[in-house]
């Protein structure tokens, strides 16, 4: 690979153009992409918290590559191509004239997002004495990082509003090249100190800061800046924000998303939050009365099956699987299904039913997910689990079917309860006939 010579960096001095010629100075390739080196190029590489550049490279007419990324390396800039249909193979040779071409919308973007952050930097330096130590700029968003733990309400405000007051006086935003003596005083970003020259972005009177990134020629190219969120990062503050047609964008799906919400509850846009609270608080009123039915029905199906467990000439297993509720009734134990219960409830139905029983009972349910408890009122609180008999045992009865069905559970002797995240594929007789099975065999 030759390392002799350095790309020009067009991107600089050109960053409005879209298009350029180029003579390849090295090229190789390996499993997955081509990689080439030209004397110039407009792509910019990623760095400095900015992605790279995008577009495509013709070799020969009719024959192009993709440039998906761009990086530098030992002052080169590498170009990782990807063939596009038609290519038949060609591969970039060295001496070999090129034209490029970028993708000006996403180049312009970033101009818009990056020239808007060295605007809310020095803004948020300036209102809240906040220093920015990280930059990224995403696909979707950009996010500075703040050398403070807090930024108020008010201080966004006024932030927000100086940096689009500086985006409306449309200041021009000027490059100049200085020896690091020649740096002035108020750069709000260090300068590289083995570096013989420095490249400074200055935004009127308003900012300097030494930057190799793209920019705007003028503030007003910029739009807009909205300040999206806060997050907590690192001990600091990371403010979210979005610049010129992102900004747009982003307000367009609020606005569309706030309009639909306001029309389903028939109130203007300025009432939504005042109807959203009276809807939550219906709302919490009605979860609140529903629980206290729960639990009342909860409580009626529990004696009723206690009833039926006592009861015996109550109709036994055999005759209504697949039903919503059954009942299959042994000497010492009775096996309950009832549909639509939640674990929580399953415990409590069989803790009750066995304390009222003194039975041990197996409870489960198939939906929404299959979950089985077992109760065991007659082992007795506070004995261990060599005192209590292996058949009356929770939880070595759940240990025992979950060796069996492949699933993993646990609890106490009293009580203990196996499940999965979808219903048991066995049926529901297989599941009668493997408790059975388990119970006659820790009897003995």
């Amino acid at each position: 690979m030759d390392t002799a010579n350095h790309t020009t960096r067009l991107y600089w001095e050109k960053s409005y153009d879209t298009e350029f010629t180029a003579t390849v100075i090295d090229a190789w390739q390996d499993d997955a992409n081509v990689y080439a080196v030209f004397d110039s190029t407009l792509f910019y590489p990623e760095g400095g918290g900015q992605p790279s550049d995008r577009g495509t490279i013709q070799v020969t007419p009719g024959i192009s590559f993709s440039v998906g990324h761009v990086f530098e390396e030992d002052g080169r800039i590498v170009h990782v191509l990807s063939p596009d249909k038609g290519s038949g193979g060609t591969f970039p040779e060295k001496g070999q004239a090129v034209r490029g071409r970028i993708d000006w919308a996403r180049r312009f973007d970033f101009m818009q997002q990056h020239t808007g952050q060295h605007i809310l930097s020095r803004a948020l330096e300036e209102v809240c004495n906040a220093n920015t130590v990280g930059f990224h700029l995403g696909d979707d968003y950009v996010s500075i990082d703040l050398d403070v733990q807090s930024v108020g309400d008010s201080r966004l405000t006024e932030v927000e509003d100086l940096a689009n007051h500086i985006i409306f006086s449309n200041l021009a935003v000027e490059v100049r090249v200085h020896t690091p003596d020649q740096v002035p005083d108020t750069i709000r970003r260090r300068i590289p100190t083995a570096s013989d020259w420095v490249r400074v972005v200055y935004i009127g009177d308003f900012d300097a800061c030494a930057c190799g990134g793209t920019h705007v020629r003028a503030t007003g190219e910029i739009g807009i800046i909205k300040i999206n969120r806060l997050d907590r990062s690192h001990g600091g503050v990371r403010v979210i924000f979005r610049c010129g047609q992102r900004a747009l964008a982003d307000l367009r799906a609020k606005e569309r998303v706030l309009d639909s919400a306001a029309r389903s509850l028939s109130v203007g846009y300025q009432d939504l939050v005042s109807a959203v609270t009276s809807l939550s608080e219906k709302a919490a009123g009605l979860e609140k009365e529903i629980g206290r039915l729960r639990r009342q029905l909860l409580e009626h199906e529990i004696g009723e099956t206690a009833r039926q467990l006592l009861d015996e000439n109550a109709e036994v297993d055999g005759e209504t699987f697949g039903q919503e509720r059954w009942i299959a009734k042994r000497l010492d134990f009775a096996v309950c299904k009832l549909e639509g219960k939640q674990p929580a409830e399953l415990r409590h139905m069989a803790k009750s039913a066995s304390e009222l029983t003194g039975q041990t009972v197996f409870m489960f349910s198939q939906e929404p997910q299959f979950s089985l408890v077992v109760a065991s009122h007659t082992t007795g609180k506070g004995k261990k689990p060599s005192d209590v008999p292996p058949a009356r045992n929770a939880a070595l009865l759940v240990s025992e079917l979950g060796r069996i069905w492949g699933l993993r559970g646990g609890g106490t002797p009293q009580l203990a309860q196996i499940g999965s995240k979808e219903p048991l594929d066995i049926p529901e007789a297989h599941i009668l006939g493997d408790i059975e099975g388990i119970v006659g065999k820790l009897s003995t």
